[in-house]
């Protein structure tokens, strides 16, 4: 899944909130990452982004069942 797909499909309300939680950073940064809104940091590819992206994919998976 690419990050255009996952930008265009919340799934439901609170969408950004249930990945913050599970990965333990803010929906804020969620949401930044995501929409691939991280100013000069655009490329950057730590554990956390890995780890918020992967749940995103798992989260729309199930909702695309």
């Amino acid at each position: 899944m690419t990050i255009a797909n996952i930008k265009s499909k919340v799934p439901f309300y609170g969408y950004y909130q249930a990945i913050a939680k599970t990965c333990n950073c803010s929906s804020q940064y969620v949401s930044m990452v995501l929409n691939n809104n991280l100013g000069k940091y655009s490329k950057r590819d730590n554990d956390l982004i890995k780890q918020i992206r992967e749940t995103a994919e798992k989260i729309n998976t199930v909702f695309n069942q």
